[in-house]
């Protein structure tokens, strides 16, 4: 860990002596009022391609955070995820213009955080991971602390450009307390991406990404009433009744690739009209072993397709445009079949498929601004949305199921007033979601049991309706012209039908040059 300090440390030093010496004509103030631009905010997806964040900015900006949050949940919580969470941290983040053919980018991040409340989950990457778990009754509290590193490069030369991204995160999942896990992350991802310029008004590009993972898990015991009985989870509250009890050690280790490809309209620093399209694709394969064992217990294969499409015409003073995004995700787990033990050696007979966990999202929203310019002192934007949702699970063996559908509609409204060297921003977003179906049959499930309360306590939060408010302040200070101080405000309220409330708060301070 203290390594990935120092690499931290030297990110934070190359990104601001990078901006430092990249400077431009324009304000911090004027920069400020560029990205408050929804069409900036608009297209995501679509910038995880490096070659295409060449076009991201006209200008170098970096920002320096410190954060904190803290969010209760009672019952309105995945129950190995925990109910609550407190942490703190530190972000940078930098653009870098270099040269009239050159960008630079990078992040470095540390956070520190305690998850309340954990149960039947004893690793780090829940939602990486599952159902595929080590857990147990008792759980607790969780520490983390993680790190983020990440730096790329965008160069354009004729009609193409170029860009590669390298990114890293590492993490240290713990608990100080009987059952004592010690989870060890490392995460690492590569991307070499280019495009081209396709007539007079777009860029196509194409990316494509590696990826590997590896996380190390053991739990001990210091207590003087000695260690209880793990569980190796299996999914929709099954487990490997063979290998319960002591197996306390486990190494998941696991290999991705990815791909898109992009259109982007060229842009410049006054109007970004056009059409936007990226479609991604990932795959990750990811292999759990057990201490002492060879050959893996299970084998995930994760797949994901996102689309991102939008559309805008920007003027002087306005912006409008629509944006369709979809994703659809899907686990297929596979379990190994041991015969029996020859001095101590497992031999694996076959392997089964068992599991199959999908995920559709989808989300149709519209965007209506007017922007804050040189010329006039207040802006807002208002930005509605209708969603779909669909969670599909199914266990084989045990002729288990479990299916939530959901329709969601909400508003977002914000605005922003400029007086003097004074942004003030203020933003409501409020929204409701209402479940569509709930089918659920899970035999032989012992619902008095803790696993199987557990169960039904997620597909109860998952399958509630509920109201979501989300409000939002934001000011920024410029004390000169390259330098402004920014301070952030954000309650989140969410209120459920079944199983209570969700409160979140947030706040960070911040310095933009």
């Amino acid at each position: 860990m203290k390594q990935c300090f120092r690499i931290i440390g030297l990110g934070v030093i190359m990104s601001c002596t990078s901006a430092l010496k990249a400077a431009d004509s324009l304000t911090v103030q004027q920069k400020l009022m560029h990205v408050d631009k929804l069409c900036c905010k608009f297209r995501e997806q679509v910038w995880l391609n490096p070659a295409m964040r060449y076009g991201q900015l006209p200008f170098s900006l970096t920002s320096v955070q410190l954060n904190g949050r803290s969010e209760q949940r009672g019952e309105a919580a995945v129950k190995q995820e925990g109910n609550g969470e407190k942490a703190f941290g530190f972000e940078v983040n930098s653009f870098v213009v270099l040269s009239q053919a050159s960008r630079l980018f990078g992040s470095a991040s540390y956070r520190h955080g305690k998850h309340e409340e954990v149960r039947w989950n004893e690793n780090a990457d829940f939602n990486l991971l599952f159902p595929y778990v080590t857990g147990d009754s008792i759980g607790g509290f969780m520490k983390e602390e993680a790190y983020r590193f990440s730096g790329g490069y965008a160069h354009t030369s004729g009609s193409w450009r170029w860009g590669a991204e390298l990114a890293y995160r590492a993490m240290l999942a713990y608990r100080d307390k009987d059952p004592r896990p010690r989870n060890v992350v490392s995460d690492l991802r590569l991307t070499l991406s280019a495009a081209r310029q396709i007539g007079a008004a777009y860029h196509l590009g194409t990316s494509l990404s590696v990826r590997t993972y590896d996380q190390q898990s053991g739990i001990t015991f210091n207590g003087d009433k000695g260690s209880t009985s793990v569980y190796q989870m299996l999914g929709l509250g099954m487990d490997y009744v063979r290998f319960a009890g002591n197996q306390f050690y486990a190494h998941y280790e696991g290999f991705g690739l990815g791909g898109s490809l992009d259109l982007l309209p060229i842009v410049s620093s006054q109007t970004h009209t056009g059409f936007t399209g990226s479609l991604r694709g990932d795959y990750l394969h990811l292999t759990k072993k057990l201490d002492g064992i060879s050959e893996p217990l299970t084998a995930l294969n994760h797949y994901e397709l996102a689309l991102e499409t939008s559309w805008m015409k920007e003027t002087h003073r306005w912006i409008h445009g629509v944006q369709l995004t979809s994703k659809v995700h899907q686990r297929v787990g596979r379990e190994t079949v041991f015969g029996e033990p020859t001095n101590g050696v497992y031999t694996k007979l076959h392997d089964v498929e068992q599991l199959t966990c999908s995920v559709l999202e989808s989300d149709l929203s519209g965007v209506w601004q007017k922007k804050l310019t040189d010329d006039s002192a207040w802006g807002w934007q208002v930005r509605p949305t209708v969603g779909y949702r669909l969670f599909k699970s199914t266990y084989r063996a045990a002729h288990r199921s479990l299916e939530i559908s959901s329709a969601s509609g909400g508003l977002q409204l914000q605005s922003t007033r400029r007086v003097g060297r004074v942004l003030l921003t203020g933003g409501f977003d409020g929204g409701y979601v209402w479940n569509l179906t709930a089918k659920q049959e899970l035999p032989g499930l012992k619902e008095n049991s803790s696993v199987g309360q557990t169960l039904l306590a997620n597909a109860r939060y998952l399958s509630d309706n509920h109201v979501a408010t989300n409000l939002l302040l934001r000011g920024h200070y410029a004390w000169s012209s390259a330098y402004a101080l920014q301070l952030t405000g954000r309650w989140l309220h969410e209120n459920y039908k079944k199983s209570g409330r969700i409160n979140l708060f947030e706040l960070s301070l911040g310095v933009l040059f």
